[in-house]
């Protein structure tokens, strides 16, 4: 159920959060608890991985619908900022399997072999990326590309079961 909810482990989840926390924290307030930072980022989690409206959400984590708008962008904007910059990049890891495209002078048929290469390539991303992570349906369009660079993240960290972020320490 976790993984149909959240679309990833329970413990990538919760390294997450590990890591989301310094700056989701919220304040106790005299009139009432702050949700905790867990919630807060189940909350976005689960509005990337179903397209559900913000009320089906709000009415599902027990909050409204203002606190789920709020707690989408905030997640998505730490995601953006924190878990980006500790990505790990390993350099040029092309393999002698991978298809390259041709470079130089180029006959006919291998421009076209190049530019469907290109095609396949951001196709298959995007298809990848789409079939986990849904972005919901009312989203302003300053938004946008936060919510892209989160959904980017958060599918890598999960490929990778955790291990795709310098700091993100999986079975640590």
């Amino acid at each position: 159920m976790w993984k149909h909810e959240f679309c990833m482990l329970r413990r990538v989840f919760y390294m997450i959060v590990e890591e989301l926390q310094p700056c989701l924290r919220r304040q106790d307030t005299h009139l009432h608890q702050a949700i905790s930072v867990e919630k807060w980022i189940a909350i976005a989690v689960y509005m990337l991985a179903h397209q559900d409206s913000y009320s089906t959400v709000a009415t599902h984590f027990g909050v409204g619908k203002s606190t789920v708008c709020k707690a989408f962008i905030q997640v998505v904007t730490g995601i953006e900022l924190v878990l980006m910059q500790k990505t790990v990049y390993l350099g040029d890891h092309r393999k002698s399997w991978v298809m390259t495209p041709f470079k130089g002078v180029l006959h006919p048929h291998q421009s076209v072999y190049n530019k469907q290469l290109n095609k396949m390539r951001y196709e298959r991303a995007f298809g990848c990326l789409k079939a986990r992570w849904t972005a919901p349906l009312e989203v302003a369009e300053e938004n946008v590309n936060s919510i892209i660079a989160a959904s980017v993240k958060l599918h890598n960290i999960v490929d990778s079961d955790g291990k795709g972020s310098k700091s993100l320490k999986a079975g640590a």
